[in-house]
């Protein structure tokens, strides 16, 4: 049994994947395993992983069993073997500090991390300073933030990653569910360190973590409505004991489908039944698109609670 299994689902990665396996090899523990989950890639993608594999018989390419990003972090799963489980994307790098923070990373059921965000080229853009507030807080308040943790952030326990996994094959966004699962279920410790290097560049979804572009902030406001969906058919586990549950959920239907509207007016906004802060951090998406940008960015920026 490894130390740490790690799971990279892939596809029409050619362009970074080499170095995002090379990352993993780098680091100065041996006592790891790689597993590549090939999402039908139309590329390269599998004959470079292949070709690394054939050097280093601790990294794995395996097909997904289906179609789509959850159904390979679940395929990957099913055949990892190690005592911690990692995330790391194909186009995602994990820096050389990951190796020295191990004893932390392997204290809790689960933990999470800072991150550092770079550019297509790796020039830091900045520094996402998660803060120790998600370990602190109760589920209820969690599930209303939505938990935005980034999948790359989490180190679990197989015991917390038994409980995660398979990750149901509806799920819309497979970030959210795992932070609030893992939430749900474990109590979480928080390294004040960035251990994972989160690449943007104009081949994803969404275009960037700070991009509130009009049509951007729209297809993420959808794919979060089909989430809230999915939480009250499939997922009424992770809510139904709390005693506001169905209020939450409620309330962060209405406020994702404000933000999913391609335009909305500020007095529909004012008047909507939410709290003041939420009317107010609407306002800034669909109004000040640029503010909401540089809002985000000095945001993730600090570690002060103020300015959470």
């Amino acid at each position: 049994m490894a130390l740490f299994s790690f799971i990279m689902p892939v596809k029409n990665e050619e362009k970074y994947v080499r170095e995002a396996i090379q990352s993993v090899m780098a680091q100065t523990f041996f006592d790891w395993e790689l597993i590549v989950v090939d999402d039908h890639s139309n590329d390269n993608t599998p004959e470079i992983v292949t070709a690394i594999g054939n050097l280093d018989s601790r990294i794995r390419l395996v097909r997904s069993s289906g179609t789509g990003q959850v159904q390979a972090l679940t395929c990957g799963y099913a055949r990892t073997s190690g005592r911690f489980i990692k995330f790391l994307d194909g186009d995602d790098i994990l820096p050389s500090s990951f190796s020295d923070h191990l004893a932390d990373l392997t204290l809790y059921q689960a933990s999470y991390h800072d991150l550092e965000i770079v550019d297509e080229d790796l020039k830091r853009i900045n520094i996402l300073h998660l803060t120790s507030k998600y370990a602190h807080i109760p589920f209820s308040r969690f599930i209303n933030k939505m938990a935005p943790i980034p999948r790359g952030a989490w180190t679990l326990s197989r015991e917390i990653a038994d409980r995660l996994f398979p990750i149901p094959d509806k799920t819309p966004y497979a970030d959210v569910w795992i932070g609030l699962t893992v939430k749900k279920n474990a109590n979480l410790g928080y390294i004040e360190y960035p251990l994972y290097i989160y690449r943007q560049h104009r081949d994803q979804v969404y275009r960037g973590i700070y991009n509130y572009n009009g049509d951007v902030v729209v297809r993420r406001a959808l794919t979060m409505i089909r989430l809230i969906e999915f939480l009250e058919s499939e997922g009424t586990h992770l809510w139904k004991d709390l005693p506001d549950g169905r209020a939450i959920v409620r309330s962060l239907r209405l406020y994702y489908s404000i933000l999913g509207q391609e335009k909305i007016r500020w007095k529909e906004i004012f008047s909507a039944p939410l709290q003041l802060k939420n009317k107010l951090r609407l306002l800034v998406i669909k109004k000040c698109p640029k503010l909401a940008s540089y809002l985000s960015r000095i945001k993730s920026g600090f570690r002060f609670r103020f300015l959470r």
